[in-house]
């Protein structure tokens, strides 16, 4: 993903660290975090296929839902 990114030009890539930015702000607001360290201790749901994918790795995703922030 981050190589494709880069074979297009320095442009795109400023162009999706904006975009990136963006939306890591807006998760943050919807949660009430002020930091990126508050937004890693809020509750979390995993689904779809990364809950397949985690949970194929053993990891506990359940763990996540119970976080607290």
């Amino acid at each position: 993903m981050y190589r494709d990114r880069a074979n297009v030009g320095v442009k795109a890539v400023r162009e999706w660290i904006g975009s990136f930015s963006d939306e890591l702000r807006l998760a943050m607001f919807l949660v009430g975090a002020s930091s990126t360290s508050e937004m890693g201790r809020c509750p979390t749901l995993v689904t779809g296929q990364m809950r397949l994918w985690l949970s194929s790795r053993g990891i506990d995703i359940d763990a996540f839902a119970r976080r607290k922030g």
